[in-house]
């Protein structure tokens, strides 16, 4: 991407519709999405997990349906450590990513 011009890519890792947090497959992809990510310019865990709640207003009103939990520790334990390795590996690179913003296209 950096060679057709754009610096400043993202994936949505694990996709953005779908994906059962629970489904032990959709876990592998995205550990490798993760470790993918780590390296890419921009690292975005986002998007909208299987299976949908609905979450009941207040007020009584139809409510909209919402994604399952998306968050690091939404995965199990074992993904848990992995993806928490690769912040961590992503995090002792924030010096050389900033300095590569900074210098511009």
């Amino acid at each position: 991407m950096g060679l057709v011009g754009i610096p400043w890519w993202t994936t949505d890792i694990g996709g953005f519709h779908g994906g059962d947090g629970e489904d032990p497959a959709f876990r592998e992809l995205l550990v490798r999405w993760f470790q993918y990510g780590t390296f890419c310019p921009v690292m975005r865990l986002h998007g909208d997990r299987s299976p949908q709640r609905v979450v009941p207003r207040k007020d009584g009103s139809p409510s909209c349906p919402t994604g399952s939990d998306n968050e690091v520790w939404s995965f199990g334990e074992d993904v848990y450590e992995i993806l928490a390795h690769h912040l961590r590996l992503r995090e002792t690179l924030r010096p050389y990513v900033r300095k590569l913003n900074e210098a511009g296209p």
